[in-house]
């Protein structure tokens, strides 16, 4: 359910972003909001390298370095919420598998790109307010 963590007076101390995936970051975290801040830092410091290293491959026409590079990083999709681009990145992965160029696929990993670069900064907020909780307890 999406219930925010409370303090001892009942008060509210941290709840994700309804446009995340809020039940599967509450049973991650557990409200441990100290761990799930060192994994959106963690994703966010990692992510934007992943994703030139996976273009780097794209545009080599490696389909097997992007394939490798997609399956490393689709988990942390869910670490941080957002579900969604796990199986997006899954599609994807599976696509690797059929086709014979990165060009048959050009569309689908321009989609997937566009995505992950939209919700970042969704990400570095909840990064934020995840450090303002920590500080604050």
């Amino acid at each position: 359910m999406n219930r925010p963590a409370t303090n001892q007076t009942n008060t509210p101390v941290f709840a994700f972003n309804p446009l995340l995936d809020v039940d599967f970051l509450d049973s991650v975290y557990e409200n441990d909001f100290e761990y799930a801040q060192q994994v959106f830092a963690n994703f966010l410091n990692g992510i934007r390298e992943e994703l030139n290293f996976i273009q780097d491959a794209f545009q080599q026409n490696d389909l097997k370095k992007v394939r490798a590079q997609l399956h490393k990083i689709k988990p942390t999709f869910s670490l941080v919420g957002l579900s969604f681009l796990t199986t997006n990145a899954e599609n994807l992965i599976i696509q690797c598998d059929a086709v014979g160029s990165a060009e048959e696929m050009k569309s689908s990993y321009n989609s997937l790109q566009k995505e992950i670069n939209k919700w970042i900064p969704l990400v570095e907020e909840e990064l934020t307010k995840l450090k303002n909780t920590n500080s604050n307890p």
